[in-house]
């Protein structure tokens, strides 16, 4: 891979996982197992409009949370966390 001023960039000196990075697809794709976003889908019908929108913001940062342990494993978020 070639970074914009044309200099060959190693993958193994940028210090990212590639299986980390496959198991973090993995998790995306697959939507989790996640008992609390299930508890949450399964509220949803009788919930108002209003609070069926919070429920779906919530099961979006439960995924989200899920995906932290691989995304810390993989270094993306290394100098952040």
């Amino acid at each position: 891979m070639l970074s914009s001023d044309g200099k060959d960039i190693k993958q193994e000196n940028s210090g990212v996982n590639p299986a980390a990075i496959s198991a973090i697809a993995g998790l995306l794709s697959s939507g989790g197992n996640n008992k609390n976003a299930e508890l949450l889908l399964s509220l949803k019908p009788y919930l108002s409009e209003k609070r069926q929108k919070k429920t779906d913001e919530a099961i979006k940062l439960l995924k989200l949370l899920s995906l932290l342990p691989a995304l810390r494993e993989s270094g993306l978020i290394e100098n952040l966390l």
